[in-house]
């Protein structure tokens, strides 16, 4: 679920902002349903931070228990409380436009039995979250964009190798436990209303060449692309510019 979708916005309003969620059926008396929340914040400062958590606070947001972050510009590996969230985050000195984070709130998990694996540093970030009958597996992905001072091999091998380190992550998850794979990806996909929904931006005019690499990875893996499903894909909107450029994919 989107920062904009839930009715939010930061200070300076950015643009990349995820897309809304594939509605389901409301869950029975002994089904428990999880709020979560992906955005990509371009730049997490002090200032920003602070307007985050205090959205968070709000009777609106009260029922996200999950929030996956991407860009926060963190250097290093991080785990920490803040309030009533659990924070873990990744992120690189190499690049300065790149770390994830995950953010659980305290309620639904200890973070005494929160794990988490950094696949990529900055870039991919496993976070296993214990349930009351199972594990959810949260995965926080942001893809390398296009770079100009790259050539066309460099962009697309570097963006090869983060797809192959996010597939070799997934395949080793136990199928048992819950999967949510969310963040910013930085290509499109195209519907063929089974696990990618008719809601989709045209891929032929987003300009992402390397983007039936995403899609083959979803059907190997059989996942399913919730914001397809709704009626607004939109995900990324710069001046008369907009794409679907983040997903959340669940199994």
């Amino acid at each position: 679920m989107a920062f904009k979708a839930l009715g939010g916005h930061l200070q300076n309003d950015r643009p990349n902002v995820a897309a809304s969620q594939r509605q389901y059926k409301k869950p029975g008396p002994h089904q428990p349903s999880y709020g979560v929340l992906s955005w990509n914040a371009g730049g997490l400062t002090s200032a920003v931070w602070e307007e985050l958590m205090a959205r968070m606070r709000t009777e609106e947001y009260k029922h996200v228990s999950i929030i996956l972050l991407q860009e926060t510009h963190w250097r290093g590996s991080s785990q920490f409380e803040s309030a009533e969230w659990v924070v873990v985050g990744t992120g690189t000195t190499g690049e300065r436009a790149a770390g994830v984070a995950v953010l659980v709130r305290r309620a639904l998990a200890p973070a005494s039995l929160i794990r988490f694996h950094e696949v990529l540093p900055g870039r991919i970030l496993h976070v296993r979250i214990p349930l009351a009958r199972n594990c959810l597996v949260v995965v926080c992905v942001y893809q390398q964009v296009w770079r100009g001072t790259l050539s066309s091999v460099e962009n697309a091998q570097a963006r090869s190798s983060l797809l192959f380190a996010l597939r070799n992550c997934l395949h080793a998850l136990p199928k048992r436990n819950l999967l949510m794979v969310a963040g910013g990806f930085n290509m499109s996909l195209q519907s063929d209303y089974q696990l990618v929904g008719p809601c989709t931006q045209d891929s032929d005019k987003s300009g992402h060449r390397d983007s039936t690499t995403l899609q083959a990875m979803i059907e190997e893996l059989q996942l399913t692309a919730l914001n397809t499903w709704a009626s607004h894909p939109v995900t990324y909107r710069n001046g008369g510019m907009a794409s679907q450029i983040d997903f959340m994919l669940m199994r």
